[in-house]
């Protein structure tokens, strides 16, 4: 009786990774190094984008003058960076890696167990981000200082 491709790959114990890395170890060597690349172009851009807001005027100068309205803008406009630099470079890599995925035969894709139910050990989900972001917009509505006149729009003239 023949073994179909997937079963070859199946051992007692669930799937057989290792028979995975060795039949297409470039590919796994493609993923680890563009993971690699990705982590450290994303602190790059981190990097390059806190070393140009203050030359921007994004930010002030100085740690005191920070308010809420400028943490926000500039959480805002690093995640837009981080985004569009970083994240549609991994987005269309995550495409090519999944229509590599999808070429592979069926029989041996289905070896591998992906895409079944598991158990999450614990995670915030989530919930703690919203409510930084929660916090954030509540600090910010609540406590923004209307502006000051100065003193010759304060001054008034007597007839």
């Amino acid at each position: 009786m023949a073994q179909s491709q997937g079963a070859k790959c199946m051992n007692a114990q669930g799937s057989d990774w290792r028979t995975f890395f060795r039949k297409h170890w470039a590919a796994f060597g493609v993923f680890v190094i563009a993971a690699a690349l990705a982590v450290v172009w994303a602190v790059y851009i981190f990097l390059w984008f806190v070393s140009n807001a203050q030359s921007t005027g994004l930010v002030p100068s100085s740690l005191a003058l920070w308010t809420m309205g400028s943490l926000v803008t500039f959480i805002l406009y690093a995640i837009f960076w981080e985004l569009l630099l970083v994240g549609v470079p991994v987005a269309v890599a995550a495409v090519l890696g999944w229509l590599w995925w999808r070429g592979l035969p069926y029989d041996e894709r289905m070896g591998y167990r992906m895409g079944g139910r598991s158990r999450s050990a614990g995670g915030s989900g989530g919930v703690s981000l919203l409510f930084f972001i929660a916090f954030c917009i509540k600090v910010y509505a609540l406590f923004r200082i209307p502006p000051t006149r100065t003193h010759a729009s304060a001054h008034v003239r007597s007839a």
